[in-house]
């Protein structure tokens, strides 16, 4: 029973030094939080309850989480955006060198 008290004690010091405040949480935290919130979910309900703010480590979590796929996202979107980009300048310069006649084998144009 100490030893879940003195875990209990333990989470709510961490929570306070390394989550606090909240809002400013960013992807770079996401190990701790997660850490954190591994740590917490190991306790019974009734003892999760007794963590101070694990209303808020949850809500942290759930930013982060966000934060990371909106990154995740924009960068597909980004890479997709590009390889467009690239196919449609491909097909227009192979169609452009289609449409012009070659000149290398014209022998008209030599003798004139």
């Amino acid at each position: 029973m100490e030893a879940i008290q003195e875990k209990i004690d333990d989470l709510n010091k961490r929570i306070m030094e390394t989550l606090y405040p909240f809002e400013k949480l960013g992807i770079a935290d996401k190990k701790k939080v997660d850490q954190i919130v591994e740590e917490i979910q190991s306790l019974q309900k009734s003892d999760q309850l007794k963590i101070m703010g694990y209303e808020d480590v949850i809500r942290a979590k759930t930013q982060i989480d966000s934060q990371l796929r909106a990154l995740v996202i924009g960068i597909l979107v980004i890479v997709m955006a590009i390889v467009l980009i690239a196919v449609v300048v491909y097909r227009i310069k192979k169609k452009r060198k289609e449409r012009l006649p070659d000149y290398e084998d014209d022998e008209d144009l030599l003798c004139n």
